[in-house]
């Protein structure tokens, strides 16, 4: 590579960096308030080209890459110590190392888009193949972004005063969770229903089962740590 591409690859890291400064938020604040048009614009895109720019947002599983990982930077911020949740102690000091855990909450977060597009390609009749599952993996990446944002906040609201006004903190962590559970649950629902062009109750039954799928792959995957 001569010296004007390494340049010019500069430039270009550069300003996708900086970009990130603007799309992100704009990306955010469409996932919690407009997640129906984000996702279902998401998809066509998808269906429309393998490998669409998305210029107006930030790319689903970079978003949620992004999202975890400023998660985790507020988490430093507070003085979370993460790691020290884990009772086994070799996963303990697996886990003291930021990128691991960071690797390990994509896998987690990440496993919800998944079995999401799954269930929808299943529900459709569809080839459940790599090129067919895409479109509607990076339409629920989304999702599964704005649950993350929605679940740690709670768990960061409740953190902040626990030690103070612990009554407070549980009040703030149980409303929290229920708020992101009951996002979740009405992003799914609602998306099912018209996806698949089912009634409100089955769309709301595949949300649940896809829930309780999700739950527990979360809590197989955690369960040895």
């Amino acid at each position: 590579m001569d010296f004007y591409k390494l340049v010019k690859s500069l430039d270009d890291l550069v300003f996708e960096i900086l970009s990130w400064l603007y799309f992100y938020p704009r990306t955010l604040l469409r996932t919690l308030f407009r997640p129906f048009a984000l996702m279902r614009d998401t998809e066509a895109q998808m269906e429309e080209d393998d490998e669409p720019a998305f210029g107006d947002r930030i790319g689903p599983p970079l978003f949620l890459a992004l999202t975890l990982g400023l998660i985790h930077v507020v988490e430093m911020g507070m003085g979370i110590e993460a790691a020290e949740d884990f009772h086994n102690e070799a996963i303990r000091e697996l886990m003291s190392d930021d990128r691991n855990l960071l690797a390990l909450r994509i896998i987690l977060f990440g496993g919800l888009p998944l079995l999401a597009a799954a269930r929808q390609l299943k529900a459709q009749d569809r080839t459940l193949s790599k090129s067919m599952l895409k479109a509607p993996f990076y339409a629920q990446c989304y999702a599964a972004a704005g649950y993350a944002v929605l679940f740690n906040a709670a768990y960061f609201s409740g953190h902040a005063f626990m030690d103070t006004h612990q009554e407070m903190a549980a009040g703030l962590l149980f409303g929290g969770l229920l708020v992101a559970a009951v996002w979740i649950g009405w992003v799914e629902a609602r998306w099912f229903h018209r996806v698949l062009g089912v009634g409100r109750w089955k769309a709301f039954r595949h949300a649940l089962v896809l829930l309780v799928q999700w739950f527990a792959l979360f809590v197989l995957l955690t369960l040895p740590f």
